[in-house]
C-alpha cells in the first residue's frame, strides 16, 4: 500500500462515490416485462412530449436504459421531423448532478455539432425541459412505477430513486465495434484500412477538443462531475482493487501490474497534475461510440454521458487502447508493435485537427494513461461482478466480455518499456 500524495477530492472540487459498494448501473439487467417497458416508455412519450413511436426497441447500455424509437409520430397523427429517436433513462451517478449536467451535455452535443460532427441533439419536453423527472410529476397511468420493485431498486436491489430521462435524436450509423465484425467484407475491409479509420478516429477527436478550446467551453459542472471509470476517481478504484487482492478474482500476476500502475500513476500523473494539459474530454471515446456509415466512414460520434474536464491525453489513451483491443481480436498475433502503429497513426491525425501537439511531458506519459485506462476497466468489471455475487446470480457476460482482452494487452504493455509507444508517437508529432 502507498501514500497519496495527490490533492484530495475537496481540494479538486471533484464528488466521488460514497463508497465502494455505491451501485451506478441501473443497465440491462432490469427483471421488467417487455410489455411493461413498452408501457412506460410509450406514456413518458405520450405524457412529456407529446409523441407516439410505433416500435420501442431496447438498445445495448452498460450504466443506463436506453431504448430506440421508431416511427415517432405526434399525437395528431402528423409524423415527427426526425422519427428516430433515443430515449435514457439515466444512471443514479450521473443523474446526482442534474439539471446542469443535462444543459451542460445539451450544449456541448450543440457545439460540437456545428463543428461538423454529427452527435445526437436533445429533445425537449412539451414544457421546454430537457429531460424529465417524472418521480415528481402527476402522471397518472405512471403512478404505480414506485410500487414496481425491480425498477425502484438498482441493478443489485439496492433501493434507488427513479432516474431522469432524456429524449435525444437518434444518429444513423454502427458502431465501429459491432461493425468491424458485422460482415466477412467489413473485418476485411477494416483490416486492410486501418490506418484510414484511425486518422478518422484521430481527426474527429482533435476537432471535438479544439471546438472546445475556441469557445472555452468548461462549465462549472464538468469540473464537478466524472463517471465512476474516470481517473478523477482514483482513489475510488484503488479501494476496490485492495478489496480484490483479498478475494480469488485476481491472478497474482496482474495484481502486481495493476499496482505498479496505481503506484506510479499516483506519482507521475496525480501528483503533478497541473503540469498536464486539460480541458474537456469525451470520456468514454471508443469503439462502441464511434459511429460508421454504409461506405465504411467514420460517421457519428454518440454518448456524451461522460464528458468532464480531465487530463486531454486521456481520450487520446481511450482511443488507442479500444482500438487496439478491437484490431488484436482480429489479428490474433498482434502485439507491441501493432499497437505502435495504431497510436503513431492516431496521434498524428488528431494533432493535425487539433491544431498544435500536446505537450511533450503530456506524451511522455502515453503509455502510463493506457495502462491506467485498463486498469480501471478491469478493476471495474471486477466490482461489478463483486456487487453481483452480493445479491446473488446475474448475467454478467456484458460486464465481462474485455477482461481477458484487457488483462492481454495490461500484460503486452507492462513487458515493454513506455518510451517505446512514447517514440512512435513523438515521430508522428515532428512528422
Amino acid at each position: 500500500m502507498y501514500k497519496s500524495i495527490a490533492k484530495s477530492d475537496d481540494e479538486l472540487q471533484r464528488k466521488s462515490p460514497e463508497g465502494t459498494n455505491f451501485v451506478c448501473r441501473i443497465g440491462r439487467t432490469f427483471v421488467l416485462a417487455k410489455d411493461y417497458w413498452t408501457t412506460v416508455v410509450s406514456e413518458l412519450c405520450a405524457t412529456f412530449y407529446g409523441i407516439q413511436p410505433a416500435q420501442i426497441t431496447q438498445l445495448t447500455g452498460y450504466d443506463d436504459i436506453n431504448f430506440k424509437l421508431s416511427k415517432c409520430a405526434f399525437l395528431d397523427g402528423n409524423l415527427c421531423q426526425t422519427q428516430l429517436l433515443t430515449l435514457k433513462f439515466v444512471n443514479h451517478w450521473e443523474a446526482k448532478f442534474y439539471p446542469e449536467l443535462c444543459e451542460a451535455q445539451a450544449n456541448l452535443a450543440q457545439l460540437v455539432a456545428n463543428e461538423g460532427i454529427k452527435c445526437p441533439q436533445s429533445i425537449k419536453t412539451i414544457g421546454g425541459l430537457l429531460y424529465v423527472d417524472y418521480s415528481f410529476t402527476n402522471c397518472p397511468k405512471l403512478a404505480n412505477v414506485h410500487a414496481q420493485p425491480s425498477l425502484n431498486s438498482g441493478i443489485f436491489g439496492h433501493q434507488m430513486p427513479i432516474p431522469p430521462v432524456v429524449l435525444r435524436e437518434f444518429v444513423p450509423g454502427t458502431p465501429l465495434g459491432d461493425w468491424v465484425v458485422s460482415t466477412p467484407t467489413a473485418t476485411r475491409t477494416f483490416i486492410e484500412r486501418v490506418d484510414t479509420f484511425c486518422e478518422q478516429i484521430g481527426t474527429m477527436l482533435g476537432t471535438f477538443h479544439a471546438a472546445c478550446d475556441r469557445h472555452s467551453f468548461c462549465p462549472p459542472v464538468l469540473r464537478q462531475y466524472a463517471p465512476i471509470m474516470a481517473l478523477e476517481h482514483w482513489h475510488f478504484h484503488w479501494r476496490e482493487f485492495e478489496l480484490q487482492k483479498q478475494t480469488d478474482k485476481m491472478e497474482a500476476k496482474v495484481a502486481k501490474q495493476c499496482a505498479e500502475v496505481f503506484e506510479q500513476f499516483e506519482h507521475k500523473v496525480l501528483g503533478r497534475r497541473s503540469e498536464f494539459e486539460q480541458g474537456v474530454v469525451h470520456g468514454d471515446f471508443n469503439e462502441s461510440n464511434i459511429l460508421v456509415d454504409d461506405e465504411a466512414k467514420v460517421c457519428a460520434l454518440i454518448d456524451f454521458g461522460d464528458a468532464h474536464c480531465s487530463f486531454r491525453i486521456l481520450d487520446l489513451a481511450n482511443a488507442i487502447v479500444y482500438l487496439y483491443m478491437l484490431w488484436a481480436e482480429l489479428v490474433p498475433s498482434a502485439g507491441p508493435t501493432d499497437l505502435n502503429r495504431l497510436a503513431k497513426c492516431l496521434s498524428r491525425a488528431y494533432s493535425a485537427s487539433l491544431g498544435h501537439t500536446l505537450a511533450p511531458n503530456d506524451m511522455a506519459h502515453l503509455a502510463l494513461f493506457v495502462r491506467a485506462r485498463l486498469v480501471l476497466s478491469l478493476i471495474n468489471g471486477l466490482r461489478t461482478q463483486r456487487l453481483a455475487s452480493q445479491s446473488g446470480p446475474n448475467e454478467m457476460e456484458y460486464v465481462l466480455k474485455q477482461q481477458k482482452m484487457v488483462q492481454k494487452v495490461l500484460g503486452e504493455l507492462s513487458n515493454c518499456n513506455d518510451q517505446t509507444m512514447l517514440l512512435a508517437c513523438a515521430d508522428a508529432a515532428d512528422d
